[in-house]
């Protein structure tokens, strides 16, 4: 994973309530299935296989979505 891809996953894991998660989250415009592994790996912790066996995915589908997420709130970041 690139760095600027490292540094949203740390900017999500230090986000301190949920609300707050869901501003920074509910300003692009995501999937409810990138919403629900959002919310399974930065608000309940989960790993990517957990979420991958909870929602019934594969692991490189659950980090396919999670890199797409990242690439949109990066251009969120960025303005």
């Amino acid at each position: 994973m690139d760095k600027t891809y490292q540094q949203i996953r740390q900017t999500l894991d230090d986000v301190p309530t949920k609300s707050e998660f869901w501003d920074i989250v509910g300003k692009i415009k995501l999937t409810s299935r990138q919403m629900e592994i959002l919310e399974l790996r930065f608000i309940d912790g989960l790993l990517l296989y957990e979420i991958g066996d909870k929602m019934g995915l594969s692991t490189k589908t659950v980090e396919r979505d999670l890199r797409d997420c990242y690439r949109k709130i990066k251009k969120i970041l960025e303005k």
